[in-house]
């Protein structure tokens, strides 16, 4: 089975309470993997130490920094196993900071448990459309990626080649984020990609797969015991 989204929910913190919180309506059945993408602006300080959805904790893959001129993070959290099913409540712990925090929360359908197969990353340069390639290793795969960008508007922030936007924010400061995934799942490498204008950026993704599937071991047959010698 191929890996599609179940759903896809967005929340932009802009005050500075701790931990921040919100529900997500996860399918009642299938949902075998969450991906949390959280980006901010202001500041490239590592804000988040936690990341729950109902009883999952989730870990985080992969994180990006801009630590110059425009300084911001995004990154990529991740549970494959044990994945809770139906409405479910998220929650990400970043202290106090006043930076504006973009959150989202996708769930994936898949036949078997998830796991991560590969990831990469762009961190401290000015750049535009930014890219990565990653390998499936030949698994069933879905791909996905966070952008943190010095461009002031969120909606010339666009998905690139076979790439779905998920969603854009803007965040306090003349700054903005996006997430953006693979299309169509499948078993080939793929390049997930954005397109924007030269800025200062980070861009964190990862390749997601099922789990491969590992064959039965053949036992040798049982014989019967050996008589005892004279």
């Amino acid at each position: 089975m191929t890996i599609t989204v179940d759903l896809a929910t967005e929340a932009i913190r802009t005050g500075t309470g701790s931990p921040t919180t919100g529900s997500h309506g996860g399918a009642a059945s299938g949902v075998k993997g969450i991906v949390i993408a959280l980006i901010h602006g202001a500041s490239s300080t590592d804000h988040i130490t936690a990341v729950s959805y109902g009883t999952c904790n989730l870990t985080r893959i992969v994180r990006a920094t801009d630590t110059a001129t425009e300084p911001g993070a995004a990154e990529l959290w991740f549970c494959g196993s044990n994945v809770v099913q139906g409405t479910q409540t998220w929650s990400y712990t970043s202290g106090a900071t006043t930076d504006d925090i973009d959150c989202r929360v996708i769930t994936l359908l898949a036949a078997t448990d998830l796991g991560i197969v590969s990831t990469g990353s762009i961190s401290d340069t000015d750049g535009a459309n930014p890219s990565v390639a990653l390998a499936a290793h030949g698994r069933s795969c879905m791909a996905f990626a966070a952008q943190y960008s010095g461009v002031t508007a969120q909606t010339s922030l666009t998905a690139g080649t076979n790439c779905t936007k998920v969603g854009s924010g803007e965040l306090t400061g003349n700054f903005c984020s996006g997430v953006v995934r693979q299309t169509t799942g499948g078993t080939s490498d793929f390049t997930v990609a954005m397109t924007s204008a030269a800025d200062d950026l980070a861009f964190a993704a990862m390749m997601v797969g099922e789990e491969a599937s590992l064959p039965m071991l053949e036992m040798p047959p049982m014989l019967p015991p050996t008589p005892p010698q004279p």
